[in-house]
């Protein structure tokens, strides 16, 4: 199956502009499970930490009634510096790992650039960060409050 995109080598080295590319991979990479009113606003380090909750849902779904019933997805947002999913209707019992297990590892990847983050709090704003993304925040705010 082709990647969309991949965590880089590099922390701190943030992808291009790609987010609207990126949304009509994922429009085109599942179809059964996303529809063109899905909203898809999460911060571009988790775009593969979205492919791969599609993916590990769409093996887990075996019953075509709960498939129509759940799906298209509302929703798949950024919210306080974790992943938030919303779906069509309530999921079954046993998907709920699935859903729980991405929105662990959002709290522990950059939203940058998709390297191992920390969660942090600054000024009213949920966030993660890597090591370097955060030193390249801190910099780029202070430039601002200084000029």
């Amino acid at each position: 199956m082709p990647q969309i995109i991949l965590p880089p080598s590099i922390p701190g080295q943030r992808p291009g502009n790609v987010q609207e590319k990126i949304r009509l991979a994922l429009l085109d990479e599942f179809p059964d499970l996303l529809a063109d009113y899905t909203a898809l606003q999460f911060s571009i380090g988790w775009c593969w930490l979205v492919e791969r909750l599609l993916r590990d849902l769409r093996e887990s779904v075996t019953d075509q009634a709960v498939l129509n019933r759940c799906f298209p997805l509302k929703a798949i947002y950024s919210r306080y510096s974790f992943l938030e999913i919303h779906f069509e209707e309530e999921l079954p019992d046993d998907w709920d790992e699935l859903i729980q297990t991405s929105k662990r590892h959002s709290m522990d990847t950059c939203e940058s650039c998709g390297a191992e983050g920390k969660r942090s709090y600054r000024k009213g704003n949920h966030f993660v960060l890597c090591v370097i993304c955060r030193f390249l925040r801190k910099a780029s705010l202070t430039a601002l409050e200084t000029s």
